[in-house]
């Protein structure tokens, strides 16, 4: 069974002056300036826990291009260049595939639509979100990254990743709202966030975990097995975003960082 490692690299997008257009399901707007200072301490989190970050081409006129995990999804030495479920958000595709053919593989998705959030990787497996932004085109897609498929329906948050994440090769996070059935028969063990946030957490390896600041409970128990960070990403909440949107990560050769986050 592959091992759960630090990415080899984490990629970002800088925050657009059009975020506070950013999709969501209402509330207020969020503030683009604390927007891009809580990016600042998240990048500096990766950093910190000995993840090399990169920044992919700014998309200044998309509101939600500060979310690149939803943009592809990578295993081993190919990536998949997801065709967004949301047709505003296609365009953050465009500079995506020249960055990661330097190091992988590529296939663009041109038919169906996927969104790399509802991608959850689990050892050997994706668990693959259906609800309002994977179609059956995008699940057979992921096909072509050579680990089995397994759908999962998603019946709280706007991706899978928004509130179940990985916790070793045979274990989850689940978040309230969300189903842990697909993941039990699946054979997985399922431990329970108590705070929405709290479901969407990026482990990285050697020990180190990530947390957003509005999970307090969801940390204290992590704790107990991870060194955890606090990090404070209100803004990106107001976003319908959570940790893992904010990276596009890259598993190692010979490992895997539960690749796939929550957000779109």
């Amino acid at each position: 069974m592959p091992a759960l490692l630090p990415p080899a690299r984490a990629w970002l997008r800088p925050v657009p002056d059009a975020y506070w257009r950013c999709l969501r399901p209402g509330g207020p707007a969020p503030d683009v300036a604390r927007a891009r200072e809580q990016q600042r301490a998240y990048a500096e989190a990766l950093v910190a826990a000995g993840v090399p970050i990169g920044w992919l081409p700014p998309e200044p006129a998309s509101p939600d291009a500060c979310f690149p995990e939803d943009v592809a999804v990578v295993v081993g030495g190919r990536a998949l260049v997801a065709r967004s479920g949301a047709p505003a958000r296609r365009v953050e595709a465009r500079g995506v595939a020249p960055v990661l053919a330097r190091t992988h593989e590529v296939r663009v998705m041109r038919r169906g639509t996927l969104d790399g959030g509802d991608v959850l990787r689990v050892g050997g497996r994706l668990f693959v979100g259906q609800g309002g932004r994977t179609d059956a085109e995008g699940l057979a897609a992921l096909g072509w990254l050579g680990l089995p498929v397994v759908p999962v329906p998603v019946r709280a948050g706007l991706h899978l990743r928004s509130r179940v994440s990985p916790l070793g090769p045979d274990r989850v996070l689940v978040g309230p709202g969300a189903d842990p059935a697909p993941f039990r028969a699946a054979g997985l063990a399922v431990d329970r966030a108590e705070e929405p946030e709290g479901g969407n957490v990026l482990l990285l390896g050697a020990g180190r975990a990530l947390v957003s600041a509005a999970a307090p409970r969801t940390a204290e128990r992590l704790a107990r097995e991870w060194a955890v960070t606090a990090i404070d990403i209100s803004e990106f909440h107001r976003g319908d975003a959570g940790l893992t949107c904010l990276s596009l990560r890259v598993p190692p050769a010979d490992g895997w960082c539960g690749c796939g986050a929550a957000r779109g």
